[in-house]
Order: structure tokens, then C-alpha cells, then sequence
């Protein structure tokens, strides 16, 4: 009787349902605006990028009614001055 038990313990299954998918990340080229009411929020975005080009967008907050914060790609810095580059986006 306790070999019947065990055998049939035994013939127990787990079934274990997984979904994988990649995120989406937004279409970005030099430079990516965050309005404050964005669906997706500064660190978010600045951990998105960061996966997909690592060290390569340095996250800003500019004083703004309307920006929450800008993520620029660093080479850009090599062009033109970081203060005068965010004056031309907000």
C-alpha cells in the first residue's frame, strides 16, 4: 500500500507557464524629451537606454513647466556647449 502511495506521488506533474518578450524602447536618435505627464518616467527611461547603449545618454533636468527631463547623447557635447545645447531644446 505505501509503495502504490508512492508511485503514485511520483507521477505528479508541475506545469509552469512563462512568457518572455523584449520591451520596446522608444524611438530615439541624439536626444529624447520627457514631458512631465510621459507614460514613462526619467529613471525609466534613462535605465532603457542604458541597456540598449550603455554610458552613451546622460540624463538632465532642466527647471521646465512642461520638460520632467532630457536624456542627450554625450558626443553631442563634443559640438556644442551642454548649457546651449539644452537652451535649444526647452
Amino acid at each position: 500500500m505505501v509503495e502504490a502511495k508512492m508511485e503514485k506521488e511520483r507521477v505528479k506533474k508541475e506545469i509552469v507557464s512563462m512568457e518572455l518578450a523584449t520591451f520596446d524602447v522608444a524611438p530615439v536618435g541624439d536626444v529624447l524629451v520627457l514631458e512631465k505627464r510621459a507614460p514613462i518616467g526619467q529613471q525609466a527611461a534613462k535605465k532603457m537606454l542604458d541597456a540598449v547603449a550603455p554610458g552613451q545618454f546622460e540624463l538632465v533636468q532642466p527647471e521646465d513647466d512642461l520638460i520632467d527631463a532630457i536624456l542627450i547623447k554625450t558626443c553631442l557635447y563634443s559640438r556644442t556647449e551642454k548649457e546651449r545645447l539644452i537652451k535649444a531644446i526647452v
